[in-house]
């Protein structure tokens, strides 16, 4: 209880001593940021984007900013747009061990002229009656809507520990266009002034045990980093080289700013550092050959103060005129042609940068040119094992080639999927499952779309007669969710799709293909109960 006793010890030593004491400073603090929802739950809808889980995490980045300028420790629950369970929340409080955790919300109601400020907690023990009472006042002064008050709820994030003070805020309606007008912009006063009553509100019932000695971290000189540009795309000819030049404003930082590129070999800066005041520095694309090249970061950066530019390009190739037939595999099948393999015996294929990756004989995967066709080599497969066949499919995502076997349930067997960082690595077998979500069969298509490694979601589709299924396993680092979700026609009834079934997921829905079906977008989907 750590949280009262420090209360109890100030009080003690005003009264033996006769004079406050020493004050500590916001060093001294932990405090846990909960940004609402995320991910596939984006959160009470405002009438247009941004949403709640949206606003929710750039509220939690400002007040986290202004945490840093004072040098208070923080940690958020999500720093982008994924799924945070709510027991992984809770959980984290408790290993976090802070002495404010705030769960960030927006509210929303059957109709849309609801309105005000309200704050939830839970433990009667403790501090967190109180945390509420300080931050609901401060909300309330900063937005200048209506007070709706402090209650009482056992919301799970804010169940962690009686010794955490812990609350959760529901600072305006969402659903409400003017009280969602007021903070859908990051430069907006009511957005500010939503921030700023967190901030006030915290350092209100931090001042309880410091007698009034922290210094306000709404009224300081925040360290800020301008570019002229957060956006990059070239378009060049091979072996072109465009650049573009940015200007960098620095104010109130405490030491030069750096500068660098995630992968310099395709987009380049001309310096590493430039002073606190800025300055400017410029971007090259290191185009070698004809394709796009996908989006890579260029930071700018001091402190915990950062801008992130992103770059993209594409190689365009000189006038085609007119076409003729380079190779074809499709003429080749049923024999062993003078590229050295049987075309017959390939499945599934994927390009990335030139090369064509494909499953060849459900054992192996080749690396072909993919402007000539000739082989280059086949990828490593030691240890790429199991299944009804070993490997059925290959694709690629964030520059990693990505493969898998087919499973089938009847049989025993396990879904694996492998991946390769590069054309001389070794392969990992990063799932290994039997969790199939009821599909019979699952691995004749493999669509990958996100991070891989650190957020990314990995689509399946199977058909089995009885119910369509897109079958789902997010990763997020070492962690796989699986889920499923059914397959609809607009009327409700199942969209017969075929054995062989392929979906692409695109974030508000999916395309779907089958031996069944032609290219669909799914406009219905259910979740699974």
């Amino acid at each position: 209880m750590k949280k009262q006793l420090t209360l109890l010890t100030v009080l003690l030593t005003v009264l033996m001593c006769g004079m406050p004491a020493i004050a500590k400073n916001w060093s001294s603090y932990r405090i846990m940021l909960d940004p609402g929802h995320g991910g596939s739950d984006p959160g009470a809808q405002g009438p247009s984007a941004p949403h709640e889980a949206e606003l929710a995490l750039r509220c939690a980045n400002a007040i986290a900013e202004r945490l840093g300028a004072v040098s208070c420790n923080y940690k958020l629950t999500r720093t982008g747009n994924y799924d945070v369970s709510l027991s992984a929340r809770k959980n984290a409080s408790i290993a976090y061990d802070p002495w404010i955790f705030c769960s960030i919300h927006l509210n929303s109601a059957g109709v849309n002229t609801a309105v005000g400020t309200e704050t939830w907690y839970y433990w009667t023990t403790g501090n967190s009656y109180a945390l509420a009472q300080k931050v609901q006042a401060q909300l309330v002064a900063n937005l200048g809507r209506a007070n709706r008050g402090v209650k009482n709820e056992a919301w799970t994030v804010i169940t962690g520990s009686s010794s955490i003070p812990a609350i959760l805020t529901e600072g305006l309606f969402v659903n409400n266009p003017t009280e969602w007008g007021m903070i859908n912009s990051n430069d907006k006063a009511g957005f500010k002034g939503w921030v700023n009553g967190h901030l006030k509100g915290f350092r209100d019932h931090l001042n309880t045990f410091e007698g009034g000695a922290l210094d306000d971290p709404t009224n300081l000189n925040t360290p800020e980093i301008k570019v002229s540009t957060n956006n990059v795309s070239f378009t060049c000819g091979k072996d072109e080289h465009p650049y573009q030049d940015i200007t960098v404003t620095g104010k109130n930082l405490s030491g030069n700013i750096s500068i660098w590129s995630d992968n310099s070999d395709e987009f380049s800066v001309s310096t590493g550092s430039l002073g606190s005041g800025g300055g400017s520095f410029r971007i090259t694309f290191q185009a070698t050959g004809w394709y796009h090249y996908k989006a890579q970061n260029v930071h700018v950066k001091c402190g915990n103060v950062e801008q992130v530019i992103y770059c993209s390009g594409t190689v365009t190739g000189d006038h085609l005129g007119n076409l003729s037939e380079g190779w074809n595999l499709s003429k080749q099948r049923g024999s062993n042609w003078n590229k050295g393999y049987d075309a017959a015996n390939i499945r599934n294929f994927a390009y990335l940068k030139g090369k064509l990756y494909c499953v060849y004989n459900h054992n192996e995967i080749l690396v072909l040119n993919a402007q000539t066709g000739e082989k280059i080599k086949s990828l490593n497969t030691n240890g790429v094992d199991g299944g009804t066949l070993k490997l059925c499919d290959v694709t690629v995502c964030s520059d990693k080639i990505l493969a898998c076997n087919l499973a089938v349930a009847g049989n025993g067997d396990h879904l694996r999927i492998y991946q390769w960082d590069n054309d001389d690595a070794a392969p990992s077998c990063i799932l290994d499952t039997q969790d199939f979500q009821g599909a019979p069969r699952i691995g004749d298509a493999m669509e990958v779309v996100g991070n891989v490694g650190t957020d990314a979601w990995y689509a399946f589709a199977n058909d089995d007669n009885s119910t369509s299924r897109i079958v789902e396993y997010h990763q997020t680092g070492s962690t796989w969710t699986p889920k499923y979700t059914k397959v609809l026609k607009g009327d409700g009834t199942r969209l017969p799709t075929g054995t062989t079934s392929r979906a692409y997921p695109k974030g508000s829905g999916w395309w779907v293909d089958g031996n069944q079906c032609d290219p669909c977008w799914v406009v219905r989907v259910a979740l699974s109960s």
